[in-house]
């Protein structure tokens, strides 16, 4: 299921043959047609299932938590780019848990993909910012509008902790 149009806040597709368990139990591995190294997957706990009759990843999963420290879901990004399931609940901001406390800086990107070729760019340039990105992307209609949901301003505490955040 791809998103054409206009879609709702928050919509999120079920995806089948996946659950919480068998994810975490999936390997971690570089996207390198995308430049984001093995390293940086493994900073942000990125799943990664592989196709058998190719050997190459067929699909990612991305992983949000509560507050806790849990997985509560995975957001699946299929390879080539195609539909963006969700297994389980995901909320809050990905990357939010591989973020200095004290952060004085925060680089607010649009999906997790962002995040990671963020991370990959400011290292390689000796900074290490935070960076996290929306659940659901900007959300954006095509009248330049954004949807604002109660989940991103839960978030709004936490991202005004920094001195800076920029977007």
């Amino acid at each position: 299921m791809t998103y054409q149009g206009e879609r709702k806040p928050y919509e999120r597709p079920q995806s089948t043959g996946f659950d919480l368990a068998a994810i975490a139990h999936l390997p971690t591995r570089a996207w390198t047609e995308r430049g984001i190294s093995k390293e940086t997957m493994e900073r942000y706990e990125v799943k990664c299932s592989v196709d058998e009759s190719t050997g190459l990843p067929d699909a990612f999963f991305y992983p949000y938590y509560d507050d806790d420290g849990t997985v509560t879901g995975y957001k699946k990004r299929t390879v080539p780019k195609g539909a963006f399931p969700w297994i389980g609940k995901g909320s809050g901001l990905f990357g939010k848990r591989q973020c200095k406390s004290n952060g004085q800086f925060c680089l607010l990107v649009e999906g997790e993909h962002d995040v990671q070729a963020a991370w990959e760019m400011l290292s390689s340039l000796g900074k290490s910012y935070n960076v996290v990105s929306l659940p659901s992307g900007a959300n954006i209609k095509q009248d330049g509008t954004a949807t604002i949901t109660a989940d991103m301003l839960r978030e709004l505490p936490w991202l005004t902790k920094h001195k800076k955040v920029a977007i």
